[in-house]
């Protein structure tokens, strides 16, 4: 749905205003992807992971039973690393965005339970309507 000419003005005014008050943030907020944001997790993520690897030998290596839980610490901080980078890397690709909209085609090999009865506010106003029609 494409805005009013006073929406459309109002939107221009706060871009100029957003301008006027930090250019340098504007403009980077302006000219970046998305997707870099992402490829910039990945990135920590993939050397959390190597951190993690590294702190979960030197737990694992040196002697000492004071040393084993710095290997069960490294075994965390590369599972959290792992999960970060896996959630990003969806993102970045576009895996995990949303749910199918309406009228989209369910995934192969599933049906859509409810047909096309729709979801359950939809159906309870729909109930609504129905109820102030009969009187």
């Amino acid at each position: 749905m494409p805005l009013s000419e006073h929406e459309q003005r109002l939107l221009d005014q706060i871009e100029q205003a957003l301008y006027a008050e930090d250019p340098k943030w504007a403009n980077t907020v302006r000219i970046s992807d998305p997707r870099s944001h992402y490829k910039r997790r990945l990135i920590k993520a993939i050397i959390g992971f190597a951190l993690g690897v590294v702190v979960m030998m030197v737990g694992v290596v040196m002697s000492g039973s004071a040393l084993i839980p710095l290997g069960v610490g490294g075994f965390v901080v590369m599972l959290a690393a792992c999960l970060w980078g896996l959630s990003s890397w969806k993102r970045m690709n576009g895996f995990g965005d949303s749910a199918p909209t309406p009228g989209t085609a369910a995934p192969p090999g599933k049906q859509a339970r409810r047909g096309n009865r729709g979801t359950f506010m939809e159906r309870m106003e729909e109930r609504w309507r129905r109820r102030h029609d009969e009187r």
